[in-house]
Order: C-alpha cells, then structure tokens, then sequence
C-alpha cells in the first residue's frame, strides 16, 4: 500500500518518494525560488528607469510651463503620467517580499 506524502509543497506516493527525487524536488523549487528574485529585481530595475524618466519628463514639463509652452507642457507631463503608471503596474506585481519590505501602492 502507497500513501501520499507531501515533499516542498509537492505530493508524490511514497513509492516514488525516493531520495534522489526528493534532492530533485527541492533542486527545483530553489531554481524557482531564484528566479522569482531575479524578475523581482529585474522589475526592480525596470522601476527605476520609469522613475528616471517621470523624473526628466517633469523637469522638461517644468521648463515648457516655465517658458508659458503649453504644447511642451503638456505633452511632457503626459510622459511623466505614462512612466509613473508603468511604474507602479511593475511594483504592484512584485512578489510582497520582493522590496523587503511588502506592500502594494
């Protein structure tokens, strides 16, 4: 008689539930672990260069609206509304841990 245990989060029959399938197992849940870290960093990465570029386009929004340039103003801040809510779509899909500190915006 088989019963089924569960290994990592993974059910398997105890026939199959050798040790090497079980070091297999646990191979694969950290590749899975380390690549969950590396799209949160890469999201991270990502978010930062949207910040950079809401960052220069409310500079050069600042700079049209300074010069009384509505056209420029305008287009600008529209630049700096895009990047902003890319930026938060990628923090909102980060895994809660992924900032160290959890949460969504």
């Amino acid at each position: 008689m088989t019963q089924n245990i569960i290994d990592g989060g993974v059910e398997m029959s105890t026939a199959a539930a050798t040790p090497e399938l079980r070091k297999h197992i646990r191979a694969i849940e950290k590749g899975n672990r380390l690549e969950a870290e590396w799209m949160a960093d890469e999201r991270l990465e990502q978010i930062v260069e949207f910040c950079d570029l809401v960052v220069s386009h409310a500079i050069s929004a600042r700079e049209g609206a300074w010069r009384r340039d509505r056209a420029v103003a305008g287009v600008h801040l529209g630049h700096a509304r895009g990047a902003l809510i890319l930026a938060l779509k990628f923090f909102n899909s980060l895994p809660s841990d992924a900032s160290g500190k959890g949460g969504a915006a």
